[in-house]
This record gives C-alpha cells, sequence and structure tokens, in this order.
C-alpha cells in the first residue's frame, strides 16, 4: 500500500501540487484586501472613479462594513486560490522538461484559468460590485452563483473568459520564466527562499504591466453590468471611446500592491513547504 502511495506521489507531481496549494492559500490570506481595492477603482465610473485611491476603498469598508469589509469575496476566492496554484506548480513541474519555461507555463495558465479561476473569480468581483453599489443582492458565495445562474444562466459565470484567459497565460509565460532567471542571479548572494520571494515580486512587476489592460477588461466584463458588453473587443472599444486609454491601467497601484505581497508570499512559502514534503516523502520511502 505504502509503495503504491508513493508511486503514484511521484507519478502525479504532488509534492509540487501540495506546496503549490498551501502556498496558494497564504498569499490570498495576505493579499485580498488588495484585490478588492483594485476590484472597486477598475469597477467606479464617472466623477467618483477621480476621486477615490486604494486606501481610501479600504478605509470606506472598514469604516461601513467592520474589519471584515475588505474580505467581502474571500471566502470563495480561496476556493480558487488552492486550486490555481497547485494547478500551476503542478502543470509546470509536469510540462517543462517537454516543452520548456515559456511553453509550460502559458499551458499552466490557460489551465488554471478555465478551471476554477474564471467561476469563482467572476463571483467575487460581481460580490464586491453589489456592495459597490449598494443593491445588496447577494447574502453569501453560494446565494450569490444561485442567483447569477437563475437570473445570468453559465454565460453570467464564465463572462470575461477571454481577457481573463488572456491575462493569466501572459502573466505566467512572461512572469515563470523570469522568477526563474532573476532567482538563479539573487541566489548567488542571498538565501535561496529569499531570493525566490524577491525574483517572485520583481517578475511580477514586470508582468504586470503588460497584463492590467487585460485585467481591467476582465473586471467590468465580470461585474453586475458585464452583459452589457458584447465580448473582449466590445468591451475594449466601449472603454476607450467613453472613459479614454489611461482607464486601461486603473487599478495598477493596489494591483501593484498586492502582486508583491502576493508573489512574495507565494514563491516564499512555495519552497519551504515542497522542501517539508520532499521531506516526508523521504521518510516514507527510508
Amino acid at each position: 500500500m505504502l509503495s503504491l502511495l508513493l508511486y503514484w506521489w511521484d507519478f502525479l507531481y504532488l509534492s509540487f501540487i501540495l506546496a503549490g496549494a498551501i502556498a496558494g492559500a497564504c498569499e490570498a490570506l495576505t493579499s485580498y484586501p488588495l484585490n478588492y481595492a483594485k476590484t472597486t477603482l477598475i469597477l467606479e465610473k464617472g466623477q467618483k472613479a477621480k476621486t477615490l485611491t486604494t486606501w481610501g476603498v479600504i478605509a470606506d469598508a472598514i469604516r461601513t462594513h467592520g474589519l471584515t469589509g475588505p474580505y467581502r469575496g474571500l471566502s470563495i476566492v480561496l476556493l480558487s486560490a488552492v486550486p490555481k496554484s497547485a494547478v500551476k506548480f503542478g502543470c509546470v513541474a509536469m510540462l517543462e522538461p517537454s516543452l520548456g519555461k515559456v511553453p509550460a507555463a502559458t499551458v499552466a495558465g490557460a489551465v488554471s484559468a478555465l478551471f476554477p479561476i474564471i467561476p469563482i473569480d467572476t463571483v467575487a468581483t460581481k460580490m464586491i460590485d453589489d456592495r459597490r453599489q449598494g443593491t445588496n443582492r447577494f447574502h453569501g458565495p453560494f446565494h450569490a452563483i444561485t442567483v447569477i445562474l437563475r437570473q445570468e444562466g453559465m454565460r453570467g459565470i464564465y463572462q470575461g473568459i477571454l481577457p481573463t484567459m488572456c491575462k493569466h497565460m501572459s502573466n505566467t509565460a512572461i512572469r515563470w520564466p523570469l522568477q526563474f532567471y532573476f532567482h538563479a542571479y539573487l541566489s548567488t548572494f542571498m538565501w535561496s527562499v529569499v531570493a525566490s520571494s524577491v525574483a517572485g515580486i520583481l517578475s511580477g512587476w514586470v508582468s504586470l504591466l503588460f497584463t492590467q489592460p487585460f485585467d481591467v477588461m476582465k473586471t467590468r466584463m465580470q461585474g453586475i453590468q458585464g452583459l452589457q458588453y458584447r465580448n473582449m473587443f466590445h468591451c475594449f472599444e466601449t472603454i476607450l471611446q467613453e472613459e479614454g486609454a489611461l482607464v486601461f491601467f486603473r487599478g495598477l497601484g493596489p494591483r501593484a500592491g498586492r502582486v508583491t505581497i502576493e508573489n512574495g508570499t507565494i514563491f516564499l512559502v512555495f519552497p519551504i513547504a515542497f522542501q517539508f514534503l520532499t521531506w516526508i516523502e523521504s521518510v516514507l520511502k527510508a
């Protein structure tokens, strides 16, 4: 029985998958308030959007709804953050030897975006938008799923699929190879685990500059009024005509903060968790 367990452990790259899952949970818990602020800034339009700030959004959420205010939608995001990171780390570990770093990271981004990122990210975005507008349609994540499916069908759950896919595929294709290269350089004069965290932050900063327009479009399409956009190209055209090109970089500040915490955490926790799981595997094999 033990030998069978160890066979499947190696075959399924469980050390990578489980370490990725642990790292994903840690990054979601630490970075979510900034994600809440970023989403609110992107969804807001008109004159009010020009006066909103990251810390103003978070402070208002705390003042209005208590300390849990900036964590609106966190519970369902945790349901995606854990498998998202598990899938990404697992896919890269499985595919990199045969495909190389960039193709493996691109495929990992696509697979993790289709499930579970898009459905859960849509629900979390609609919950934040619901609170922003004060409509109070949703009483929790599972109630939100029920309402969305009843009123909008599966289209409401998978709204914004193309910009989300573009965001995550380009994100991982840029971020992961850069993280490997930065880590190789930084680890020559830093403790390897710290170098991994710093490399994750630096690679995250580079990738977000290229992917922010996709993030803006997918957030708009996943909002409560998202069905007004026929597709990503219609969303792009509408935003450009009505609000201007700079809107495609709205929310960049809180997203940069989130990426700093998110990547710093995930690439710090992953190697530690991976080493621990590898030690467990070696003990079982002894």
